[in-house]
């Protein structure tokens, strides 16, 4: 595998660190709504998927491998999507529905 060098390769490590962390934190989350409704459950699963393809995607990026993770950044966008959707759905928001329709 070719590693790039130079500061690009520790910035776009950096990122996967950053989001690595956050990821660990939303592992906290999901295990703590368990409890909680169906929503919630799919918003922290689906948002934990999301951060893992990015993080595979900043490191192929780091180590090189661009076109891998153009793939990765794809997948992890569809899973950020989704993430989105449980969120528009959840019925214990407080603004009417009027505003986003």
């Amino acid at each position: 595998m070719h590693r790039t060098t130079g500061i690009a390769t520790d910035y776009y490590a950096g990122i996967a660190m950053y989001l690595a962390s956050y990821a660990m934190l939303v592992i906290i989350f999901f295990i703590g709504s368990l409890r909680t409704n169906m929503i919630f459950v799919l918003l922290f699963a689906f948002l934990e998927i999301s951060f893992w393809l990015l993080i595979a995607g900043y490191l192929k990026v780091a180590y090189g491998v661009p076109a891998e993770a153009a793939n990765l950044f794809k997948v992890g966008g569809v899973f950020g999507f989704l993430t989105s959707a449980c969120v528009s759905n959840d019925p214990s928001r407080t603004f009417p529905r009027a505003i986003l329709f």
